[in-house]
């Protein structure tokens, strides 16, 4: 995965039979509560597989400057549901290990109106 600036990766745990449409809006509708739309201004949201857990579905916020990240990353761990659906080992990656994930999906971006790209039912 090509990484552009700065971004977070945040590791879900799934079932193999988990992973679906539903399953990865679920996933994001979780950081929405977390975090913002307007906060999320300008940054691409991807998703895929961790390829060094079978178990573990990685939502990644890309594209933010380090202090965006930063403000963002507290915002998702003063969240105490979103930290509860995280895995335990490594619930918040950075960009080395995000690099490695294959075949990532792209969610879009989010725009400067707070408009995003609608998931597909």
């Amino acid at each position: 995965m090509e990484i552009k600036r700065f971004a977070l990766g945040l590791r879900f745990k799934k079932n193999a039979e988990q992973q679906n449409e539903r399953t990865v809006k679920n996933i994001f509708e979780h950081i929405f509560k977390a975090v913002t739309l307007s906060e999320l201004k300008g940054l691409s949201l991807w998703g895929g597989n961790d390829p060094y857990s079978d178990n573990v579905y990685v939502a990644v916020i890309m594209g933010g400057s380090l202090k965006k990240m930063r403000r963002i990353y507290k915002n998702i761990i003063s969240d105490e549901s979103l930290l509860n659906c995280l895995e335990k080992d490594m619930p918040i990656i950075e960009n080395n290990r995000i690099a490695h994930i294959e075949d990532p999906v792209s969610f879009g971006t989010v725009g400067e109106n707070d408009s995003f790209i609608v998931f597909a039912e």
